[in-house]
């Protein structure tokens, strides 16, 4: 694998990376928040307990969020790399099986080269 391949493929995963890792830590502290409360005030623990255990599944809580984001965020962005390879390429092809479920920047990113291949055909 060239260098620059290297470095492009390393520069995408960082991207996903902070996508990933946004989203993940708002998560975990937001449940870690509402676990220690429910735990404190609920169910009368002490509140070290309680927060060591809010602890711990902050950790599970942003492995699995990260993870999961990770996968979902990097699928769509190869999905746009496709597409726009693809214009460079001049392989004009129809992307009917594309969805956009999230309607955010990367959807719209990908609804807008979608658009560009169509127009470029013609």
């Amino acid at each position: 694998m060239s260098d620059s391949r290297k470095k492009k493929r390393k520069k995408k995963s960082w991207s996903i990376y902070k996508l990933g890792l946004r989203t993940a830590v708002y998560t975990a502290i937001l449940t870690s928040i509402v676990l220690f409360l429910v735990l404190w005030l609920a169910y009368g623990f002490v509140p070290k307990e309680a927060g060591t255990f809010a602890g711990l599944f902050t950790v599970l809580v942003f492995i699995v969020t990260y993870g999961v984001n990770f996968s979902l965020e990097y699928r769509r962005l190869e999905t746009l790399e496709r597409i726009t390879k693809n214009i460079i390429r001049k392989r004009f092809m129809e992307y009917e099986d594309v969805t956009t479920t999230y309607h955010d920047e990367v959807d719209y990113l990908i609804k807008q080269a979608i658009k560009s291949s169509r127009t470029i055909e013609r």
